[in-house]
């Protein structure tokens, strides 16, 4: 009963801030598309990941979302090597063309409600809890 208790209750809590991102949502202007680039403009992965790794220290890519033709931004997922979050919540948008960072989202920085929405993953799938 206590299993069904936790998986319905963080259930619910992560689904209720999904909700809460559709009403709320955040600046889409970091990742609205206002020009193409192209792969001789923007600099090379290994760089645009040396500045996000610069941004976030501590920490390793997850998920890399490299500009194309729906998306001018690069786009860098990190996790912090101590965060319960399996993929990490921290977000790095950087422009391709010249290594500016467009837009630094971390989770160690983020509210502390925001914090608690974000181990509502962790728990609703027993990632790091012991199977006893």
């Amino acid at each position: 009963a206590a299993g069904l208790f936790m998986l319905t209750m963080t259930g619910t809590v992560m689904n209720g801030s999904r909700i809460l991102g559709w009403v709320f949502p955040e600046n889409p202007s970091a990742v609205q598309q206002s020009q193409t680039t192209t792969p001789l403009d923007m600099l090379s992965t290994k760089t645009l990941l040396d500045i996000a790794h610069k941004a976030v220290p501590n920490s390793h890519p997850t998920y890399i979302w490299l500009p194309n033709a729906h998306q001018e931004y690069a786009k860098f997922r990190m996790r912090f090597n101590d965060e319960l979050h399996m993929n990490g919540k921290t977000v790095v948008v950087i422009n391709p063309l010249t290594g500016d960072i467009v837009q630094l989202d971390r989770s160690d920085k983020a509210s502390f409600f925001k914090r608690v929405s974000y181990i509502m993953w962790p728990l609703h799938a027993r990632y790091c809890l012991s199977s006893a």
